[in-house]
């Protein structure tokens, strides 16, 4: 294996693991497979290498930790492997309530606002979040004007 594939493997297992980088090898401590992390008695292993502790943890719907408590999988709960997606509002936007135009207006979003994309919904909408702002549901193109939101993968 060259040097650029295991240092491509490291960096999607780092991207993989959130933000915070973790080592794919430890030599001096390990990551523990448990349940909860309070309770000892459900550990079900402990490794040294970020690849076996995250197949067991898979294999046995448990969470993987540091020795000091840190989450290192999954993520999230819900989607631990969903990355982050961005956008930037092409137009003005009326932030909804629901999926529908029909549906409440939380708040507008200037053109050039950059979004996070929590979720790919239906019909044609994403639910949103601007740093500033909750949460809601824009509508992501239209058939005449084209794209309202630019997304970067």
């Amino acid at each position: 294996m060259s040097a650029r594939t295991r240092t491509t493997q490291t960096e999607r297992m780092s991207d993989y693991y959130g933000s915070k980088k973790y080592p794919e090898k430890l030599t001096d401590s390990y990551y523990l497979v448990r349940k909860e992390w309070l309770d000892e008695s459900t550990q079900l292993g402990k490794y040294r290498t970020l690849k076996n502790v995250v197949a067991k943890a898979r294999a046995n719907s448990a969470f993987v930790f540091t020795e000091d408590g840190d989450v290192v999988y999954p993520v999230s709960e819900s989607e631990p492997e969903t990355k982050t997606r961005q956008g930037m509002l092409n137009v003005t936007m009326n932030v909804r309530d629901d999926c529908s135009m029909n549906a409440n207006i939380l708040f507008v979003l200037k053109k050039g606002s950059v979004v996070e994309i929590l979720e790919d919904c239906k019909n044609g909408w994403f639910k949103i979040k601007c740093e500033s702002t909750e949460s809601g549901y824009a509508c992501i193109s239209n058939v005449t004007t084209g794209d309202y939101i630019s997304v970067s993968e």
